[in-house]
């Protein structure tokens, strides 16, 4: 019944997006790919939905940055062969959420992180394991409370303990011991409190999306958040989420720096 039930929603969701490619909706056709893929993965069709999730992220929705999370986090998930690309794409896809402040999903990408690194960085990925349960336990969802997730999270635990012997429990408590932010800068393998420089030698253009580098540009003419939300016809709270991203992506801490900093590259 799942599976025919999967199949119908597969079905649907082809014709939905047939329909806002005709018309044009964009905005809705990324949704609806994101939702078609989800339906693949459930399916267990791991040959078409990478390929939908690519076809989403292809589509670069400028206004949707939990999409984007969710599109890369999943590619991630479902592992591609190489190691290194997937925690690549979810240490984006944990950025992205940390700039809107998606806690649940900062708390699956962490999770998500330990799996991905438990072949050739266990003790890592014991600490991220821990980080993962109390970012869970902070919002008052026991991991334990979502079975899918689960059992990704018990297999990989599993593994760890029997890799990491007794040295499992040191290495997860001190992960577990992290406060949010530490956890994410550990996540994404930087210093408690070091922020790697800007790439001031690369255009804008090469560090942002192309909705970013807009949104850049108005910052840079003084525009508040309420005047760049007009001026793009978003919401003030889409707005406040790239001007935050944008500061996340260029270790900045101000809108100052971004009109600084875009200055400098005009001039260049």
């Amino acid at each position: 019944m799942f599976a025919d039930n999967l199949s119908r929603a597969a079905s649907d969701f082809e014709k939905a997006i047939a329909i806002f490619e005709t018309v044009g909706n964009s905005i809705e056709k990324v949704y609806t790919l994101f939702l078609l893929a989800l339906v693949h993965t459930f399916a267990g069709d791991f040959e078409r939905a990478p390929t939908r999730y690519h076809e989403c992220l292809a589509l670069d929705p400028p206004d949707e940055i939990l999409i984007r999370a969710k599109c890369l986090s999943w590619l991630a998930v479902l592992h591609t062969g190489d190691i290194q690309g997937d925690l690549k794409m979810e240490q984006e896809s944990l950025r992205l959420k940390y700039s809107i402040d998606d806690h649940f999903g900062i708390a699956i990408s962490i999770d998500a992180m330990a799996w991905i690194t438990a072949w050739n960085n266990p003790r890592r990925a014991a600490a991220l394991l821990g980080a993962a349960v109390t970012r869970f336990d902070e919002m008052g969802i026991p991991i334990s409370s979502l079975p899918g997730l689960f059992a990704r999270h018990q297999a990989c635990e599993t593994r760890l303990r029997q890799t990491l012997g007794d040295t499992f429990a040191d290495a997860y408590a001190r992960g577990a011991s992290l406060r949010r932010d530490s956890a994410i800068q550990y996540a994404l393998a930087e210093e408690p409190h070091a922020q790697p420089a800007p790439d001031l030698a690369r255009s804008p253009f090469d560090l942002l999306t192309p909705r970013e580098s807009e949104v850049a540009a108005l910052v840079s003419q003084g525009l508040s958040n309420k005047d760049i939300a007009k001026m793009l016809v978003i919401s003030q709270r889409t707005a406040e989420s790239h001007v935050q991203h944008i500061l996340t992506k260029l270790s900045f801490a101000s809108r100052a720096q971004i009109a600084t900093w875009i200055t400098e590259r005009r001039r260049k």
